[in-house]
């Protein structure tokens, strides 16, 4: 479960007994998901998805199903703005998410003991619902098992004054902590493509990431970005350690190999890549219009499809 340790998996807290929810329930929870989502894919004729994890997978459950690769498009908030080295706040660390073991807060956490005796002024900021806030007696009795686990971290490691909540932002608000962090972390064990993953390419923000699920798809080691095995604190620790010109040459090779991405350009989806031939051969199959356009670009199968046209043509059916 995630690395945690089996005392914490066992353990139940007022809050997880009241909503019926501690992390064993949790698990069993994902698992009942997990076979529902096997299920449907089994039933399925179609399947779209965008990294080699998903590919992979599906093909196991059911290898007579069409694949078609299909980028994501994320929010338009993140097609502009640029991180620049500069203007970013010196050993700053951003986390998506850590509200459950999966988005692996327990590993940043102890990748943070190794980095703060080297960097006194490195902080970590997590956005998202905090787990560990216990300041009132209702928070108190609000906090669950992981909530508690972590709250045992930051302190066994000294890390009170090193980390901070952001809770919930929308996307304005994420735009601006990305802009003003050293480095993004994802550090979860289990992901497909990571939206925040995507937002902070998009960015140009120095990326370290967990070599799970298909995130090695989105990110190139050394590259745009530095990996490390899932559940790895060391690895980690080593992954946000950038030397300030190799960080900022990581931060823009994202840029620089899509142009696209600067200013107002809205070149593309999740990975700022242009629209794959898989569009339009999920659209040759299924669209009513007649006019053949779909079927010549499948052909083609160009990947070259601009905005208007996918817009135009979904409009139109």
């Amino acid at each position: 479960m995630a690395g945690l340790p089996e005392a914490v998996q066992k353990k139940v807290t007022f809050r997880d007994f009241v909503r019926r929810d501690s992390l064993r329930q949790q698990q069993e929870k994902f698992v009942r998901r997990g076979e529902n989502e096997a299920e449907a894919i089994r039933g399925c004729g179609n399947i779209t998805g965008r990294t080699r994890f998903d590919r992979e997978g599906t093909a196991k459950l059911n290898p007579d199903a069409e694949y078609y690769s299909m980028n994501e498009t994320l929010r338009e908030e993140f097609y502009t703005g640029k991180w620049r080295m500069a203007e970013c706040e010196p050993h700053s660390i951003f986390l998506g998410q850590g509200d459950y073991p999966l988005k692996g807060m327990h590993f940043v956490l102890e990748a943070m003991a190794l980095l703060v005796p080297k960097y006194p002024d490195c902080r970590l900021y997590v956005a998202g619902s905090s787990v560990i806030s216990h300041g009132t007696l209702k928070e108190k009795l609000k906090l669950p098992a992981y909530g508690k686990y972590l709250l045992s971290q930051i302190k066994r490691y000294g890390l009170e004054r090193h980390v901070t909540m952001l809770g919930k932002l929308d996307a304005e608000g994420m735009k601006k902590q990305y802009l003003k962090s050293s480095v993004f972390v994802c550090a979860s064990v289990l992901e497909n493509s990571p939206n925040t993953v995507g937002e902070a390419q998009l960015l140009g923000v120095p990326v370290a990431a967990s070599m799970a699920g298909g995130i090695p798809d989105m990110v190139t080691d050394g590259g745009d970005g530095l990996l490390f095995p899932a559940g790895d604190a060391g690895g980690l620790a080593k992954a946000k350690e950038f030397g300030a010109g190799r960080r900022a040459k990581m931060g823009f090779a994202w840029r620089r190999e899509f142009p696209g991405t600067r200013g107002k350009g809205r070149a593309g989806s999740m990975t700022a890549r242009p629209i794959t031939g898989g569009f339009w051969l999920f659209m040759a199959r299924y669209c009513r219009k007649g006019c053949g356009n779909c079927s010549a670009a499948a052909k083609r199968r160009s990947g070259t499809a601009s905005w208007q046209d996918v817009y135009r043509m979904w409009n139109d059916i």
